[in-house]
């Protein structure tokens, strides 16, 4: 043993300039092979952020739903997280209102699942009581009747008062219609947005529980 240590020195010393362009070789892979992990991993959540601020944070939708159903899916072992939006009403306006969309719907919601979804606010705070409302910039661009912060807007024979902007609002992905959002009231048809662990178990889940 003591021979082959003795001739592997003898050799690496008598290329030492081989031996040191080896190391710098490996070294240098190495870094580069961190580098593009690096920029892969950076790429992908970056990607996934672009997804989740068009589509939403959630896996699956369950439309109308009543309370028995939403207790028994917010127990359910394979839920990450349950979302309960109202959709309060839906009040169509005057073509001359909007340049592009023919309605406005009003969507309530909590503080936390304006969270869970991912929802960005620009400016302004989340609504506290039915009158109060956020918008996207997209609505607060395309509406010909004002939506800035602060502004109080009759729609439908109720006022309401605009009290912060978001950036991203993935309902607006309805050709017809910008949702408004406000606070539950407790009143209105729910639809659940559910997040699972593991997307691929929304299916199997959903049967399970109807």
């Amino acid at each position: 043993m003591n021979i082959l240590m003795t001739y592997v020195r003898k050799y690496l010393m008598m290329n030492k300039s081989s031996t040191l362009l080896s190391i710098l070789s490996l070294i240098t892979a190495s870094a580069l092979f961190f580098l593009v992990s690096c920029l892969c991993v950076n790429t992908l959540i970056s990607f996934n952020d672009s997804m989740i601020a068009a589509y939403g944070n959630y896996h699956a939708i369950y439309h109308n739903v009543s309370d028995e159903f939403a207790d028994s899916l917010s127990l359910h072992a394979k839920v990450m997280q349950e979302d309960i939006i109202e959709i309060q009403k839906k009040i169509e306006v005057d073509c001359f209102l909007t340049k592009t969309k023919s309605s406005f719907t009003i969507a309530g919601m909590d503080q936390a699942s304006f969270d869970d979804l991912k929802f960005v606010l620009l400016e302004g705070r989340f609504p506290v009581s039915e009158n109060e409302i956020l918008v996207s910039e997209a609505a607060l661009t395309d509406s010909k009747i004002s939506l800035d912060l602060h502004q109080k807007v009759m729609l439908d024979n109720q006022e309401y008062e605009v009290v912060g902007i978001i950036e991203n609002n993935f309902f607006d992905n309805d050709s017809t219609s910008y949702t408004l959002i406000s606070v539950l009231n407790g009143k209105s048809p729910k639809d659940l947005y559910v997040r699972y662990y593991n997307q691929k178990d929304s299916e199997a889940v959903s049967q399970q529980i109807v």
